[in-house]
């Protein structure tokens, strides 16, 4: 029998065979909990060992600087070890599309690039 593959949003992150909401990360990151951060995405990327890794791009709030360590500091304080992002991003805005949306999938397909990694790896 033949297999179907389609692609949808996901909004779970497979990593080291324990699922996790990306909204859980955030919500440990979003402009409430951590007072630099204006806003966050959360996705993952591929990863060999463990399927995919946690990955965040945050934008900072006007004025604000952060650097990766104070991050993972502060999430360590909020959320278990395994969501703790792996990648950290800091930028300035997020890819959207016309109606205003995040695009998720584009901010992926940066990382993966950027990082080198083989998005057959996942999955």
């Amino acid at each position: 029998m033949g297999q179907v593959q389609h692609h949808t949003r996901s909004y779970v992150c497979g990593t080291g065979g324990s699922a996790l909401m990306h909204k859980t990360v955030g919500a440990a990151l979003d402009d409430a909990a951590h007072p630099k951060v204006q806003s966050v995405q959360v996705f993952g990327v591929p990863d060999p060992q463990y399927g995919e890794q946690v990955c965040a791009w945050i934008k900072l709030q006007a004025g604000e600087t952060s650097h990766v360590e104070e991050i993972v500091s502060f999430c360590r304080g909020q959320i278990a070890h395994y969501k703790v992002p792996r990648y950290i991003e800091f930028v300035e805005e997020f890819p959207m599309t016309v109606t205003g949306k995040v695009q998720k999938l584009a901010m992926r397909d940066r990382m993966t690039t950027r990082l080198g990694l083989d998005d057959r790896t996942s999955g």
